[in-house]
């Protein structure tokens, strides 16, 4: 039997070597790709839920009034000092003591 010689137009066919790392190629580009997929789907979800969970919240009309009165306690306290003027009364002091 003698071996057939391809026409000179069709291309030499493929080593299988060549096709496995073809196929390997793609399967690591498929990989990569599925893996961005799902990161983007995540966070995607997540910020949905976040934004989902502080509307209820926010909409919430006990959590409101929650929040309403404790800004209301909060500024009829009373308030205390600035750092700043806590440092100049000690500041004062110490020079009253000092003369």
């Amino acid at each position: 039997m003698t071996a057939k010689t391809p026409p000179a137009s069709l291309s030499p066919r493929k080593e299988l070597a060549e096709q496995i790392n073809r196929l390997d190629s793609i399967l690591d580009g498929l990989s990569d790709a599925i893996n961005q997929t799902v990161i983007q789907a995540v966070r995607d979800g997540a910020r949905l839920a976040i934004k989902d969970a502080i509307a209820d919240f926010l909409g919430d009309q006990d959590i409101q009034t929650r929040l309403v009165k404790a800004t209301v306690e909060k500024a009829g306290s009373k308030k205390r000092p600035s750092f700043f003027s806590r440092l100049m009364s000690e500041i004062r002091k110490v020079i009253t003591a000092a003369k």
